[in-house]
């Protein structure tokens, strides 16, 4: 298990952008790390810098298949081929077997993302491996008129793995014209502000 990282997270902007990000990021499923089975509606921040598809499938670390150890391979229908999505669920599915993913697959993915795994893909565009989502009843917003132009402000608590995800904000202020500041502690005794504004990032 990684070291959680608390995030406080403040997000301000024209009413415009911050609507159009909420609007991005909403979604149905579960807040937090654990999944209760009940899905509610939620903002998920990693849907601004959206994972490719072709990732959910591919398993990494290290597996002993036929014989052969491998460090990424994906769970398939035994009858069928179908890849399904990575986790406990696939891993306890009797009518699914581990296969290595092949190096020219491997290679396409690289060729086309950067990167061929999830993992690496992660770090390099979120700063972390994971990020939590937040109920929508959980996040506070407040509205005022600054020059004639609406503005509006949004606070709410994530959790991410090891870090902050520091690359995703930089990525979500840029994109969608916004001032991001994050108050992050990690469970390591690790803590400290990052303040990203007019597109520059300082940190504390």
């Amino acid at each position: 298990m990684p070291n959680i990282c608390e995030n406080v997270i403040e997000i301000q902007g024209t009413l415009k952008n911050v609507e159009k990000l909420l609007d991005t990021c909403k979604t149905v499923g579960h807040e937090g790390r654990f999944d209760n089975n009940e899905s509610i509606e939620v903002y998920d921040l990693t849907l601004g810098r959206e994972m490719p598809s072709q990732f959910h499938t591919i398993a990494t670390g290290g597996n002993t298949i036929n014989g052969v150890k491998v460090d990424k391979w994906e769970y398939v229908h035994k009858e069928t081929g179908e890849a399904f999505p990575n986790g406990l669920e696939a891993m306890q599915n009797e009518d699914l077997e581990a296969v290595a993913v092949s190096e020219e697959r491997l290679e396409e993915l690289k060729e086309k993302f950067g990167f061929d795994n999830w993992y690496d893909w992660a770090y390099a565009n979120w700063g972390t491996k994971w990020v939590t989502s937040v109920a929508i009843d959980n996040v506070a917003m407040q509205t005022w008129t600054e020059e004639e132009v609406e503005m509006a402000q949004i606070s709410f608590v994530i959790d991410s793995a090891w870090a902050p995800p520091y690359v995703l904000l930089e990525f979500l202020a840029n994109e969608y014209d916004l001032d991001i500041h994050d108050r992050w502690w990690e469970e390591g005794g690790e803590a400290g502000w990052i303040h990203i504004v007019d597109q520059v990032v300082e940190e504390e």
